[in-house]
């Protein structure tokens, strides 16, 4: 028994010691004595972004293990010391066909890993059939690993944070192509099954120029999961896990020296906009400051190169309940002679404390002395003029204003609530920023005349059908900025054109380059942010870009 087990386990150990010497890359050892064999497989860099990023957390053995069985057929798993090495451990009175059969199928995984064919390696977790890769000849071993990069460049003194995810499941086929033609569903299902095991993990790092001259070193860490799945936890109310992958993200952060950490997407949302988040040793933002004001910049530059005039226009808010959605309709005041705040059924209550705040906004701004827009509107009513010219207003203006309103203009108020989309057909300018995973703007939705929608939300909430039922609907994707000094900004998995910027990453980088260390746009917004981070971003050289968006 002995003997057999020393014969066969020779045999073993010189055949995938064969492999090791054909693949240096991808097997660091392999190790063992008669039929108790391990394969350690290395944690080098790999052509395939998600198979590094497995294998950087000790995880591409359970991958491995997982594909041997689902598709070889044979059970094998990782050490649970090591989770890189491969425990082989075969009966004694196993046939050497089946230790040839093993071997060959090593052959094809280490093929797959040599090449990033991630697809290949996890396909059996979707589903999917797997196109078998073909190992590389016994005389052509796979490069070893080349020289350690050069000396490290400079890098600037302040580093900042950007946390993100999958905005939507085909962000998985940007970060690693080599799951482009996966499918949605595919994708989200390989997100779901794999994103409770993944830390928060580094995307990209790269170094961030002002016009100024000032520089920042950004640092993208990523979150595994989808908009859609913080969404299906809010209604269950299970949220508590995506809150724990945000702190662990912000940890990871503080740890790589960061000053400020944004927090990108639904990494803001679920964290009640950063509130959530304990924390006295980095700055927080979500950044909205900046998207709201390249949101309603963007709007009024399509506008008017539409030929609308902004003052004479109806302005409808989706989402206006939210965030972004209230102060857009407070920094549009100025320029809109209406305003219609639009929710969910349900909303009533929360519509109507929007409202409150619209008034409370334009009463301050008559008290600064600007008679433009909505403010000029409410000026020339007669409960406007009447708590002007009291010694103090009773109760809370923005109240006492929404309220009189009501009594004495009825449905014709310049400010008004509805939770029927279909109160968006009177509106010319639409800006859109709910938290919906799907698109909620659709073409019933909207006039037929000329109008202008601007999009904030990410991912879209506007239906791509009403570029194509609503031909004279523009639609432009808000929030986002063309960086200074044709920058690119690296963000791996995003679909962003080269050169662009979301506001609330903009804001991050513009936080860190001024050393502001408190937290920004934490909580509830103030138009006050907002303005105050419009000017920085028009001195360090941001510009707001209007994309349309196509059906």
């Amino acid at each position: 028994l002995l003997g057999e087990a020393a014969r066969k386990g020779e045999w073993l150990l010189g055949r995938l010691r064969g492999l090791a010497g054909r693949y240096p890359a991808q097997v660091a050892e392999v190790r063992g004595r008669g039929l108790m064999v391990g394969l350690e497989l290395t944690r080098r860099p790999s052509p395939s972004p998600l198979l590094g990023l497995l294998g950087e957390q000790d995880l591409l053995g359970f991958l491995v293990a997982g594909h041997l069985l689902h598709v070889e057929g044979i059970r094998i798993l990782p050490t649970l010391s090591r989770h890189s090495t491969i425990r082989i451990q075969p009966s004694v009175g196993i046939a050497m066909a089946d230790l040839e059969r093993l071997v060959a199928s090593l052959g094809r995984v280490l093929e797959a890993l040599r090449t990033g064919d991630v697809a290949y390696l996890a396909g059996y977790l979707v589903g999917r059939r797997a196109t078998r890769a073909v190992p590389a000849p016994p005389d052509s071993p796979s490069p070893a690993p080349g020289p350690g990069p050069g000396p490290a460049q400079a890098t600037p003194a302040r580093r900042v944070g950007f946390l993100a995810h999958f905005l939507e499941a085909g962000d998985l086929g940007r970060f690693d192509p080599a799951l482009a033609d996966w499918g949605p569903e595919e994708a989200e299902r390989f997100i779901r099954r794999t994103g409770s095991l993944l830390e928060p993990f580094v995307v990209d790092r790269s170094a961030f120029r002002s016009a100024t001259g000032d520089s920042v070193e950004l640092v993208v860490i990523g979150c595994a999961f989808t908009a859609r799945q913080v969404m299906e936890g809010f209604r269950r109310g299970e949220t508590a896990s995506h809150v724990e992958q945000v702190e662990r993200g912000v940890r990871l952060a503080r740890g790589l020296g960061c000053t400020v950490v944004g927090l990108g997407g639904y990494t803001s949302i679920v964290t009640d906009a950063g509130r959530l988040l304990v924390e006295d040793q980095v700055a927080l933002t979500t950044g909205n400051s900046l998207t709201v004001a390249l949101a309603a910049e963007g709007l009024l530059q399509t506008a008017r190169g539409r030929g609308l005039e902004p003052g004479r226009c109806r302005l409808g808010v989706v989402g206006a309940t939210g965030n972004i959605g209230a102060v857009l309709a407070q920094c549009l005041m100025d320029e809109v002679g209406e305003v219609v705040l639009v929710g969910r059924p349900g909303s009533a209550s929360r519509l109507e404390a929007a409202a409150e705040e619209v008034c409370l906004e334009a009463w301050r701004r008559l008290a600064q002395g600007h008679d433009r827009g909505l403010a000029a509107r409410l000026a020339a009513t007669g409960t406007v003029t009447a708590l002007r010219a009291q010694a103090a207003a009773p109760g809370p203006v923005g109240r006492a204003i929404w309220e009189g309103l009501r009594a004495e203009l009825g449905e014709a108020t310049p400010v008004r609530c509805a939770t029927d989309m279909g109160e968006l057909r009177g509106c010319e300018l639409v800006a859109s920023a709910s938290n919906a995973a799907e698109p909620v703007v659709r073409p019933e939705h909207l006039g037929e005349g000329t109008v202008v929608v601007c999009d904030v939300a990410v991912p879209r909430d506007v239906d791509p059908r009403v570029t194509v039922e609503r031909p004279r609907a523009t639609v432009i994707a808000g929030g986002i900025a063309r960086a200074p000094l044709a920058q690119e900004v690296a963000l791996r998995g995003m679909a962003l054109a080269p050169g662009l910027v979301y506001g609330c990453m903009a804001e991050t980088l513009l936080l860190g380059l001024t050393g502001i260390t408190g937290h920004y746009s934490y909580g509830r917004l103030t138009t006050t942010q907002v303005r105050t981070m419009a000017e920085l971003a028009r001195i360090h050289g941001f510009r707001v870009e209007a994309r349309h968006r196509k059906s």
